[in-house]
């Protein structure tokens, strides 16, 4: 177990305060903050997490100047000139780039409040700060303005504490500082919900002798139990927090009278074993709920957190809650990882068989930062020669491969490292990414190319007449992009096809004598296209303009369909005994028996009989004129002239032997082709 003494030690910071390179800073400290209980309570949380110089340094540089610009000159100019180039004193130039990264994560504080954007922003500051001895200094920094506000509006007051409690306290959690936790969620909760706040403050004050000779009863006979097993140990009693009890409300029917364990015990002792021993003694003691009991000594949590949970009913059949720790194990509970580096310094206290050594284990140890002596010209290079960062410590995510970009509405978005303001469009709607002809990143603008950096604020500029491009596809990082880019090319091919077979489709017709037009009004087009291909004649248009299908098979369709009023029927005709019907449709063929038609049109229709008859609108053939004869599918005859481009077209077996009646030399007789 650490000393008392040493760990007073470890958390004391008068000498590094008053080192000489920091004296214009103090002495800006207490200008800038005359109360001296503001000073001393930032004081005490630095101490409590007791960082390494450069994030403590940083942490005062942002507690007095979060904006850069206001930087005092003493922290870039240097002591020395070498090469004609400022050089940082030593104290500044590793802490500046701490600095520069708390200052932009300040971005991420006003984001919308929704529960998506809340998870986002967590994982942004996670990523843009990287270590998590500087998210424990912003979580202190963000617990000091929470306790010493500024002049805020209400408006600014309700944003503050709606981040300090979905955003700022579960980040505590995540790195197992429980402290700053647990004050952020109480703090919020009283400026978010006040009148519920005021109301559970009354419930509990009105339980309060209860409790504490509840917990005075208990706490004599658990010391009692483990004195007498002869464990060394230390017991606590502690009070659940108001944002505690009002989470367990919402489970129990807002129902006060069904909480029980308003307090609970904190059993601490020397080693791993004598914690399940104590559990043992405390089993045996009052009766355990077996669905109450929790062992994160084998398993802890993702931020490092151990200890045995458990809950027993004592002789007034009351719950207790119990938690049984190390010493070790209380200040990592305490403190998260923190407690890692804060062991670091102090002399290891012993450990007993089955204990983890934080010495011997490479997991616990936090990764060494080489700010390297490198010289910056300004401040501007300074934050972004350290812009990249080592990976995280043991237990604490890494977004490595991730970026957190930002629009101008405080709307955050997660990309793959390396995205460009293109995928970012992409990612914001597709109608953006089609659009996109240029973007900002904080105010200035740069090339769709280049890559995204880590908390930017990125305005993308967009055009009506801006289409997406093929070369888009050698940019894009994001599956998500490429896909969406992918998809808007084969839709302008698709429209090109589809204006290239409208236009050869009304060319067609127009050739035909068939107003395409009033086709499609009519509905006919489209009506034909599914009966006998089963697709839409939008698509019909697609095949027809990248050439799958022959327009002249489209308007086939309609050459072959007489019109009924543009026949004139043949009545009180015999039909001939030996006719030869077509295998494929069962009309009457050019091979018939040589019966003889003479139709009202002044033209001799051999080999068939009892036919309707029609002169083709599409050439319009005069007397005299060499002329052929088409059999359609309806069992008309439908008169070409013999030099007919659309009879060309039609199918040869149904072509008949056609001539007319008077005055015609046999040269003007037509065969069947």
């Amino acid at each position: 177990m650490m000393h008392k003494e040493k760990w007073l030690k470890a958390v004391e910071m008068p000498e590094l305060l008053e080192h000489p390179q920091l004296r214009k800073l103090i002495a800006d400290w207490h200008r800038l903050v005359p109360d001296s209980r503001n000073r001393e309570s930032f004081k005490d949380k630095l101490a409590r997490l007791s960082p390494d110089r450069p994030f403590l340094v940083a942490a005062l540089l942002y507690h007095l100047f979060p904006e850069p610009e206001k930087l005092p000159s003493y922290c870039i100019v240097s002591s020395e000139i070498q090469g004609g180039k400022n050089t940082l004193d030593d104290f500044f130039q590793e802490a500046l780039p701490f600095y520069f990264r708390l200052q932009k994560v300040s971005g991420a504080l006003m984001t919308p409040q929704l529960e998506k954007q809340a998870k986002l922003a967590i994982r942004m500051i996670a990523s843009l700060l990287s270590d998590v001895q500087l998210v424990s200094v912003y979580l202190a920094l963000r617990m000091q303005k929470l306790e010493w506000p500024e002049p805020l509006s209400e408006e600014g007051k309700q944003q503050t504490a709606w981040t300090n409690l979905y955003i700022d306290a579960p980040l505590a959690s995540r790195v197992g500082v429980f402290w700053i936790k647990s004050e952020l969620e109480d703090r919020a909760f009283q400026i978010l919900q006040p009148e519920p706040y005021a109301e559970l403050k009354r419930l509990v004050a009105r339980k309060r002798d209860q409790r504490m000779m509840l917990v005075e009863k208990n706490l004599q006979e658990i010391q009692k139990m483990l004195h007498e097993a002869g464990l060394k140990h230390q017991v606590q009693g502690r009070y659940k927090r108001f944002y505690s009890i009002f989470e367990k409300l919402k489970r129990v029917d807002d129902d006060f009278e069904k909480i029980h364990d308003l307090t609970g015990f904190r059993v601490m002792v020397e080693h791993v074993r004598d914690c399940f021993t104590a559990l043992s003694y405390i089993h045996e003691r009052w009766i355990p709920l077996e669905d109450r009991y929790k062992d994160y000594i084998s398993q802890p949590k993702p931020n490092g957190y151990q200890s045995l949970h458990t809950t027993v009913l004592n002789e007034e059949e009351e719950p207790l809650e119990i938690q049984i720790r190390t010493h070790k194990m209380h200040q990592i509970a305490e403190y998260g990882f923190a407690a890692h580096w804060l062991y670091k310094s102090t002399t290891e206290s012993p450990h007993s068989p089955g204990e983890i050594n934080p010495d011997k284990d490479s997991s616990h140890h936090r990764k060494i930062l080489n700010s390297g002596n490198r010289e910056k010209e300004d401040l501007t290079t300074s934050s972004e020669e350290f812009g990249k960062m080592p990976d995280f410590q043991p237990g604490f995510e890494s977004y490595a491969d991730k970026i957190f970009v930002r629009t101008p509405r405080k709307d955050i978005f997660e990309l793959t490292c390396g995205a460009t303001a293109i995928d970012f469009a992409y990612a914001i709607h597709t109608g953006v990414g089609n659009r996109i002809v240029g973007a900002k990143t904080n105010g200035t603008i740069i090339k769709l190319e280049l890559p995204l950096e880590n908390g930017d604020m990125v305005e993308i500029l967009t055009s009506t007449k801006q289409i997406p491009r093929k070369e888009w596809l050698d940019i894009v990082k994001t599956r998500h992009a490429r896909n969406k880019i992918k998809h808007a090319l084969l839709e302008q091919h698709r429209e090109i096809c589809r204006k290239r077979g409208t236009e050869m489709l009304e060319k067609e017709f127009r050739g035909s004598g068939l107003n395409l037009s009033k086709m499609i009004r009519d509905g006919r087009m489209d009506q034909e296209c599914r009966s006998r291909k089963n697709q839409s004649y939008e698509h019909i248009l697609f095949c027809v303009g990248d050439g799958s299908i022959r327009c002249e098979e489209l308007s086939g369709w309609f050459l072959e369909t007489p019109k009924e009023e543009d026949t004139t029927k043949i009545e009180n005709q015999e039909e001939p005994a030996d006719q030869v019907l077509s295998p494929a449709s069962g009309m009457a063929t050019a091979k018939d028996s040589g019966a003889t038609f003479v139709s009202k049109e002044n033209f001799i229709v051999e080999g068939t009989a009892r036919v309707n008859t029609r002169l083709a609108k599409c050439c319009q053939p005069k007397q005299g004129d060499p002329i052929r004869g088409y059999l359609t599918q309806g069992g008309a005859v439908t008169v070409h002239h013999q030099q007919c481009r659309s009879f060309r077209k039609l199918n040869p077996d149904r072509m008949l032997s056609v001539r007319w009646t008077a005055g015609l030399s046999k040269d003007k007789e037509t065969q069947v082709q």
